[in-house]
């Protein structure tokens, strides 16, 4: 019976057109609101699913590093992995920071040492390409694959073979003064391809084999990090736990979320602002309905005052603008859901907003992703608002339905 009266008060033509208007901003504001949540945390979940696809094309499964200093001796990590329960493919590696020249360019960039195992496991052979030469005389691993942003900028031609990339690195042997050449060392090698990862990784990294790199930077046995792949990736947290329980203080086991954990908090944090800010413009739209509930009561005090001669209750009277105020968020909410729902799975077929045409994305269009979850939390989030909103006006009208006679004259 509650429900027919709110819905009759609710479409019944009002004397004042003014308590319609009121609504309708009240219905389209948490309408539109629920739309607009759905529409960016599916496009913050896009890009964070955007970044870790883009990391994971390059970053192992986990990272072994030291904590205390740049390089370690990896032969007693090999040994632990070797007794893993868990089977896991391993791969050393040397990083350093390094000066490269090419013709007459110049640029800082960061070389990664790695054996021509890590190219096909990490999977940067899927996103890297070969001169038509390289098999033919040198094979990919004894050379340097840039990251194309690199290529790009040094006008490195990788289909010329008589063109070497030089590199240098500060010496670690004690500098003769007579001799500035002595203070760095260098090595030439060819460029063998180009890997196209992503931005950050494109610019300034490049690729060489770990037996060079050694030379190099003169870390006969040393490494900077040992990466791993676990042959089965449901069991990664099982060979985690265990890599962290064995190897003590002294190192880290970093896994993707971890190599880049900033990253993911920047998106994560901007997220959940934009959720509280987003939700809090929703409340402003929701508390339009305090007033044109308000506004309605008064219009209906003769009809309160009826009803309770009938016998309905405070407590009945109250809950019938409740459920008023309950329908209009619930319905809005519901219509948003959906608006939202078919903006979002537009732009995942069509790929309606794109990115700017003068930025450097590996997508032409904004990516989107939508999650139960986050439905939920919208859901639950706007029947809150709105609920808080109508309590006030509900309350009113229960008490003025207690005072039955004075709305009867």
């Amino acid at each position: 019976m509650l429900f027919f009266i709110a819905k009759r008060h609710l479409l019944a033509r009002k004397r004042t057109q003014f308590i319609n208007l009121i609504a309708g901003f009240s219905f389209t504001g948490v309408m539109v609101g629920t739309a607009a949540l759905v529409i960016v945390m599916s496009v913050f979940n896009g890009l964070d699913d955007m970044v870790k696809t883009m990391f994971s094309r390059y970053d192992p499964e986990l990272k072994i590093t030291v904590i205390k200093g740049k390089v370690f001796s990896p032969a007693s990590i090999i040994e632990i992995l070797d007794q893993a329960p868990v089977r896991a493919s391993y791969h050393e590696v040397v990083e350093e920071n390094a000066l490269i020249r090419f013709g007459d360019k110049e640029q800082i960039v960061t070389i990664k040492g790695v054996d021509h195992y890590w190219v096909s496991r990490s999977g940067v052979d899927s996103f890297t390409v070969f001169n038509d030469w390289v098999n033919k005389k040198i094979q990919p691993h004894q050379g340097i694959i840039v990251g194309i942003g690199i290529a790009e900028s040094m006008n490195i031609s990788l289909n010329d073979i008589l063109n070497q990339l030089d590199v240098y690195v500060p010496s670690r042997n004690k500098v003769k003064m007579l001799d500035p050449n002595s203070a760095f060392r260098h090595v030439y090698l060819p460029v063998t391809g180009y890997f196209n990862i992503q931005p950050e990784i494109n610019n300034k990294t490049i690729l060489m084999p770990i037996s060079d790199a050694r030379i190099l930077l003169q870390y006969p046995k040393q490494v900077s990090a040992i990466e791993i792949w676990a042959n089965n990736p449901e069991e990664l947290a099982r060979l985690e736990k265990y890599l962290i329980q064995k190897l003590g203080v002294g190192f880290k086991v970093s896994n993707r979320y971890e190599q880049h954990q900033d990253i993911y908090e920047i998106i994560k944090t901007e997220k959940a602002w934009t959720f509280i800010i987003l939700t809090f413009i929703i409340l402003i739209a929701a508390l339009n309905m305090i007033g044109s509930i308000t506004m309605l009561i008064i219009e209906k005090q003769k009809d309160i005052g009826v009803l309770t001669a009938m016998g309905l209750r405070k407590t009945q009277v109250r809950n019938l603008f409740l459920l008023q105020g309950f329908t209009i968020t619930i319905v809005g909410t519901l219509l948003g859901l959906v608006l939202g729902t078919i903006v979002v799975v537009a732009q995942k077929q069509f790929g309606i907003v794109k990115f700017s045409n003068n930025a450097e994305f590996l997508v032409d269009a904004y990516p989107v992703a939508l999650r139960i979850l986050d439905l939920a939390y919208i859901s639950v989030s706007v029947l809150i608002v709105g609920s808080l909103c109508t309590l006030l006006p509900a309350i009113r009208a229960g008490k003025m339905a207690e005072s039955r006679m004075p709305l009867l004259h």
